[in-house]
């Protein structure tokens, strides 16, 4: 390097789409973590949920759980269409005071999701929203 050091930056090109195309990163237009859901019946279910864009430019929540012990897993996926923030506690865990609760809204109906905290909640809550805003303005 003609007499400098290296110090440890590492520099990536920025990519440059073609006229009218857009760069998708999965990574950047993507998130995940586990969810508590409460079912129709009012059951509360442990599902690993991811929230992207797919190739449609439509948000999708892909929703996996595990069943018989982790022996076979099912998926379920859904298009996303709207994020109800001010979701109330369910009556089931009304007495724990425990988790703070949000909605998304898909044309099977409303999936309510209960987070550890508020924190995390608006985590979900911003980058959902943030993924139907991108959706909107390709």
């Amino acid at each position: 390097m003609n007499g400098e050091e290296n110090i440890g930056i590492e520099i990536n090109p920025v990519p440059f789409a073609p006229a009218g195309k857009s760069i998708i990163n999965p990574d950047f237009f993507c998130k995940e973590g586990l969810l508590l859901k409460r079912t129709k019946g009012g059951a509360l279910h442990w599902k690993q949920a991811i929230v992207f864009i797919n190739k449609n430019s439509q948000v999708m929540i892909k929703l996996k759980s595990k069943h018989v012990g982790g022996a076979f897993s099912k998926r379920k996926s859904c298009i996303v269409s709207g994020v109800y923030e001010d979701i109330p506690a369910w009556p089931a865990t009304a007495g724990r005071n425990i988790g703070a609760h949000f909605g998304l809204r898909t044309a099977q109906g409303i999936i309510e999701f209960e987070c550890e905290n508020e924190i995390l909640k608006q985590t979900w809550v911003d980058g959902v929203r943030n993924l139907l805003h991108q959706v909107a303005n390709l």
